[in-house]
């Protein structure tokens, strides 16, 4: 059970480092990937190396830079201030409308895309900074953006669904289509319940709605700010070429997947820096120097980001290479307790791998026994199958570790440790109870 005690370590290590010893999240996570290498043994040196190649190539790392560059060149241009006048003058009477929006909005775009780092960083870009204009602080902005990144995982069809339908333990138990249905009344529970805290947040921390007087006439905003509404090109342009109707016509012709050929996550900040770099010209510098001073500027804020999710990557293979996929396998496999207890032990053990891997991940590496222990304990298939991936879901909002995390917190321009306790109390615990819910058949799916 070595890879067990080296998560538990890395966990200690990262919160002893950043919130005890007061150091920035960066250290912390180069810190944490050096003890959880310590469990590798004789075999140190070789597995720290290619865990680190492994992550230096993640898409992810330079998405969330360049989403980084992207939300400071906006900063220094009137772009996104138009924007947020053109959205406060539709729900600024709204108390707390940037926050309803932005779970909607999680919601709605995680139905579709089911990744979690892009939804955060489409969502985000937006909804973040509209967030801080309307009081929010920077951390709960944040937070409230990343507790939203898993919601893919919980709407039919996610790639992560397929991957646990598929397995061979599980397909053996339902057919495809038996989880369709009650895996988006579990998405529904789960954006229901997201509403819901964003309604206590609202009222917890004191969230206004606009003063009337700093209201823009809809008419106004618009005749003066209608280009910023281009930003939303920036999203909907690679959605539609990779999902729906014209994403499977060009995958025909081509002959090609264009969702693998176009990842979202890459995209998307591409095109927004295009567009920012198209609509705030007149405000940009114009020379060489004037370029090099403005990215000297935002170097520390990409330097803690890229550090800091190169860290978490890094530590996620190491785990996966000594073997915590299948530690935790055979520990839940040896599980023989009441369902209510099973249920929360399966919920807690495939929270706790969703730590350091992806939800895709975490249902190849123990999805299928998880669906299995339920079932053997009196669950249906179904309703077990979409409540292991409400589980799951828990991937955006689980620090340390989770990408969403740190590309909503490098938009918000915030420490991400300062989001790991909110998000923990607002949206995975409470997320982790209602899949427990589910499989008890509290909550029906």
């Amino acid at each position: 059970m070595i890879a067990i005690w080296a998560l538990g370590a890395y966990i200690a290590t990262i919160i002893g480092w950043n919130s005890v010893l007061k150091r920035n999240i960066g250290e912390a996570m180069i810190v944490g990937f050096v003890v959880v290498s310590l469990f590798a043994g004789r075999g140190l040196l070789p597995v720290m190396g290619n865990a680190l190649v492994e992550a230096l190539q993640e898409e992810v790392t330079y998405a969330a830079i360049a989403f980084v560059v992207a939300s400071y060149l906006m900063s220094r241009t009137p772009i996104l201030d138009r924007l947020i006048d053109i959205l406060n003058s539709a729900f600024g009477r709204v108390r707390g409308g940037p926050v309803y929006t932005s779970i909607l909005g999680g919601g709605a775009l995680g139905a579709v895309a089911h990744i979690g780092a892009a939804v955060t960083a489409s969502v985000g870009s937006v909804t973040i900074p509209w967030m801080k204009r309307s009081g929010v602080t920077p951390a709960m902005s944040a937070t409230v953006v990343a507790g939203c990144a898993g919601m893919g995982i919980t709407f039919p069809f996610s790639g992560t669904m397929f991957i646990l339908i598929g397995s061979a333990g599980v397909s053996q138990l339902l057919k495809p289509n038996e989880i369709v249905l009650p895996l988006f009344l579990a998405g529904l529970w789960c954006l229901g319940y997201r509403m819901l805290a964003a309604f206590f947040i609202v009222r917890r921390h004191g969230i206004q709605a606009m003063d009337p007087a700093d209201l823009i006439p809809a008419r106004q905003s618009l005749r003066s700010g209608w280009t910023s509404l281009l930003l939303f090109v920036a999203i909907l342009v690679p959605v539609l070429l990779t999902l729906g109707p014209l994403g499977s016509a060009l995958s025909r012709w081509t002959g090609v997947d264009v969702s693998d050929a176009i990842p979202l996550i890459m995209w998307i900040p591409v095109l927004l820096v295009l567009l920012v770099l198209f609509l705030g010209r007149r405000d940009l510098p114009r020379t060489p120097t004037g370029w090099w001073t403005t990215l000297g500027d935002s170097a520390p804020r990409i330097g803690v980001i890229g550090v800091t999710i190169v860290g978490a990557f890094a530590a996620s293979n190491v785990l996966a290479d000594i073997g915590l996929p299948k530690q935790l396998t055979s520990l839940l496999s040896g599980l023989h307790a009441p369902l209510w207890l099973l249920s929360v032990a399966v919920g807690v053990l495939v929270v706790a791998v969703a730590i350091p891997l992806t939800g895709s991940a975490t249902m190849a590496a123990i999805g299928p026994v998880a669906v299995t222990a339920l079932v053997g304990a009196g669950v249906s298939a179904p309703v077990a199958a979409a409540a292991v991936l409400v589980f799951a879901s828990t991937e955006g909002a689980s620090p340390p570790a989770a990408a969403p995390i740190y590309v909503a917190s490098g938009i918000a321009q915030v420490d991400p440790a300062r989001t790991f306790k909110p998000l923990v109390g607002y949206f995975c615990l409470p997320i982790l109870a209602l899949g427990v819910l589910m499989a008890l058949g509290v909550l029906p799916i």
